[in-house]
């Protein structure tokens, strides 16, 4: 009698669909003016039509990814080559509804067992967040991709480079004020290790507030951090800005530039250290990241506080500034194994 009653409840409109307060079956998709439109089971709206083609499904994922995920234009970047890598291994296009979890883990062994286990998490992860977006749009009803398994990495602790061969490089740089690119390139490392930049912020930096105390930082997923900066990195910036305006025009705002006066890439940055590295004899392969792990590590030895340092690199998490502490302690089990007699 109860059940009865309660479906007497939901209002019916003449056609025989349900009123205001009811749901829509599956089969039925809300319009453009919000009324329900009947579509037949497996039967798909014209924007999802669409996404059958790889091209377009494609643009329309990255579109998502930046707009709705507020992924970093590096990251869709990698995200599209992966699976244009994957597309391309067909004959012909894919269908996305005949897609299994068996033919990605195939696709997975025979292109991708060879790359490093970075390399093959990731393109799991162009593949998951890829059907994930062809579900959210009706396209197929469930990811294929979503048991996979990305391999286990390594948890190497960061490489770092002594405090004191940070500053020597520096140094180094800074007094060959006849070279315009050493000037740059001064000013460059101070920003990389005296703020904790990752490359792709160091490159997006603009010279109009570069003299400023602090600096706005846009990291990853477009989260926002204030970052102080030393005095020491502001001098030499202050060097490289007459520097910088003598091969740039006015329309080109980034602090550091080409000797052809171009915003430096994030591999330009990566040439130019891992040069300078080999001028100043360093027995080592510089990568950018090594100043910003370095930067972490000697604060951290200096007593600042975990979550200070997460603030500054602009972690969401601090079981990754949390790493940091193993680097730590593994150079103070290094101290003491040297140091200690009975050890």
């Amino acid at each position: 009698m109860a059940d009865r009653a309660r479906r007497a409840a939901i209002p019916v409109r003449a056609s025989g669909q349900p009123g205001l307060g009811a749901r829509a079956p599956r089969h039925w998709h809300r319009s453009g003016d919000d009324s329900p439109v009947r579509r037949r089971p497996g039967q798909l709206s014209s924007a999802a039509a669409s996404l059958r083609d790889p091209e377009q499904a494609l643009a329309a994922f990255a579109t998502w990814l930046r707009a709705e995920r507020g992924r970093a234009e590096r990251t869709v970047d990698a995200y599209l080559r992966d699976l244009r890598a994957w597309i391309d291994a067909h004959d012909t296009p894919p269908v996305w509804t005949e897609v299994s979890a068996l033919q990605l883990r195939a696709w997975i062994r025979a292109h991708l067992s060879s790359r490093s286990p970075a390399t093959q998490a990731r393109a799991i992860s162009s593949l998951r967040s890829f059907f994930d977006f062809l579900v959210r749009r009706d396209v197929i009803p469930q990811n294929p991709a979503a048991g996979l398994t990305a391999p286990k990495q390594a948890k190497a602790l960061p490489a770092t480079i002594p405090a004191q061969a940070v500053l020597d490089w520096i140094h180094g740089l800074a007094v060959r004020a006849e070279e315009p690119l050493a000037q740059r390139d001064a000013a460059l490392l101070a920003v990389l290790y005296g703020c904790g930049l990752r490359v792709s912020e160091a490159a997006d930096l603009d010279a109009d507030a570069a003299l400023e105390p602090t600096w706005r930082i846009i990291g990853k997923g477009n989260k926002e951090r204030i970052v102080p900066v030393p005095a020491g990195t502001t001098s030499l910036v202050r060097q490289w800005l007459p520097v910088r305006a003598s091969l740039t025009s006015d329309d080109e705002p980034a602090l550091f530039v080409s000797a052809q006066g171009r915003r430096l890439s994030v591999r330009g940055i990566q040439y130019v250290l891992d040069r300078r590295a080999r001028e100043a004899g360093l027995d080592r392969h510089v990568h950018p990241h090594q100043l910003r792990h370095s930067f972490a590590t000697h604060l951290l030895g200096d007593g600042v506080d975990l979550r200070a340092i997460q603030e500054l690199l602009g972690h969401a998490s601090l079981s990754t500034t949390q790493r940091y502490t193993h680097v730590d302690l593994a150079g103070l089990a290094r101290v003491y194994d040297g140091a200690h007699p009975r050890a």
